[in-house]
């Protein structure tokens, strides 16, 4: 049983959104995953769009300090 990996996208503006933020970000956590031999957990998302973690509230407010 592989050990388990969750992806966390953060962009600090929308702006960044329409660009290749979130393909470079997503491939870059399913590469990871491989790299490292774990499983990837798809369904569960953590995302913070136009959220900035400059002063926590990311984690404060966003969905990274709802992570278990």
């Amino acid at each position: 049983m592989k050990s388990k990996a969750y992806s966390y996208i953060r962009m600090s503006t929308e702006v960044q959104l329409r660009g290749d933020s979130l393909r470079r970000q997503t491939e870059a956590s399913r590469n990871y995953a491989v790299k490292h031999g774990l499983e990837l957990v798809e369904g569960f998302q953590l995302e913070d769009i136009g959220v900035s973690a400059f002063h926590g509230r990311n984690v404060a407010q966003g969905s990274l300090g709802r992570f278990p």
